[in-house]
């Protein structure tokens, strides 16, 4: 029904429009696409297709002059990843740093500029990277908003313009809202599709990221985060003192500077498992169930963290904690001190030392921290990481329900 309308909507204005009396019968329209990497506002003319479409912006402008131009439209886009407002921004910088290349260039006025950006989109190709990109559209002096709506209708260069009677002029006022209402309704229909596809997006690349994960995440509410791979993680007591970048980290967790010092065998074909697992599949991170997701930064054996019911049995084994229980006052150190026992009598146990070495060793030889993860497991994590991305969810939930 949709598209039965939109074509007699589309025949009203073309039918309309072509008889407009325009103040020119010929006009011209020049556009073009600079791509961006991800994250990223700075032009790189080898990257994608920039070259060559660099040396059409550039061979427009020098051979007309700027003054024949009526206005320089520039649009930035970004992918959906990340956040709304850091996407808003991103976008407006890739438009803004198009429009300084043509300022500085072609030493062009700021009022001949018109700058757009769009956010959160779904690209037809299916590939995110045809999203990270900043659009000009160059319009010649003379061109109407009539023309424009013709050239977008039939895709012609030019278009021979005769006088039109106020009859015929209707036609294209009628059609066009009439058009309106339409477009309004179509894409209002089309907003739980378009969110549903975003968030199958989202949970596609969580399961190409993370394809052993041991929850089903079909009704888990997954988000990916954007950060910027040039990122420094740091403070948090000192994290990444050797100041190695977001990227670098997640393509290898584990440090060249730490893989030289590992002594015992096991522990340090786990620090290599961990590497190689992210030299294939580089770690993104995302947050399940709204807690940061550490499982694609494993380091070492993975043990099944404790049921409130289990730890409150272990609690009541020992005289302090037992009566911290009665009184509802567990502490976190308390839950930790349970889950860190059981990960470091695992790795001690994998690795032929005592639970005691096995907690020095996390620390000292990996320089990573035990981690109770939203999947149900505790299991290493890297400081850097650990430490960096803020959060609290297993023990937060223990203390609730145990306290209450």
């Amino acid at each position: 029904m949709y598209r039965v309308l939109l074509i007699i909507c589309y025949v009203c204005i073309i039918y309309g429009t072509t008889n407009v009396h325009a103040a020119e019968s010929e006009y011209n329209v020049h556009n073009s696409k600079i791509y961006f990497r991800f994250g990223e506002s700075v032009i790189k003319s080898w990257f994608r297709e920039n070259e060559t479409a660099i040396a059409d912006i550039d061979f427009v402008f020098s051979s007309i002059n700027t003054q024949e131009f009526s206005k320089i439209r520039i649009s930035g886009s970004a992918s959906p990843e990340g956040s709304r407002h850091f996407n808003e921004q991103l976008s407006h910088n890739r438009a803004m740093a198009l429009q300084k290349y043509l300022s500085d260039k072609f030493n062009i006025s700021d009022s001949f500029f018109d700058i757009n950006y769009s956010v959160s989109n779904i690209s037809d190709s299916g590939d995110d990277r045809d999203l990270r990109y900043a659009e000009i559209v160059v319009v010649k002096k003379g061109t109407t908003h009539v023309d424009t709506i013709v050239r977008v209708a039939d895709n012609s260069q030019s278009v021979e313009v005769e006088p039109a009677n106020s009859k015929l002029s209707d036609y294209w006022l009628w059609g066009g809202l009439l058009l309106v209402f339409i477009i309004v309704g179509y894409l209002l229909s089309k907003v739980r599709f378009k969110i549903g596809r975003i968030g199958n997006n989202i949970e596609s690349s969580f399961k190409i990221a993370n394809s052993d994960y041991p929850l089903k995440t079909d009704k888990l509410n997954i988000e990916k985060k954007l950060i910027s791979e040039d990122s420094v993680p740091s403070g948090s007591g000192g994290i990444n003192g050797e100041q190695y970048t977001y990227g670098q980290l997640c393509h290898q967790p584990i440090i060249p500077e730490l893989m030289q010092n590992i002594k015992n065998p096991q522990l340090k074909r786990y620090a290599k498992e961990c590497n190689s697992r992210n030299s294939a599949k580089v770690f993104s991170m995302f947050k399940v169930q709204g807690e940061y997701c550490f499982w694609g930064l494993r380091v070492g054996p993975v043990v099944k963290t404790p049921t409130v019911s289990e730890m409150k049995q272990v609690l009541l084994k020992d005289p302090k904690t037992a009566q911290a229980v009665k009184e509802r006052q567990v502490t976190p150190a308390m839950i930790r001190a349970v889950t860190y026992d059981l990960l470091r009598e695992e790795l001690g146990r994998c690795c032929g030392i005592s639970k005691e070495e096995a907690g020095l060793a996390i620390g000292n030889q990996l320089d990573c921290a035990p981690h109770e993860d939203g999947s149900g497991y505790i299991f290493m994590v890297p400081n850097w990481a650990h430490k960096w991305f803020r959060h609290d969810g297993y023990v937060s939930k223990m203390l609730s329900e145990l306290n209450r």
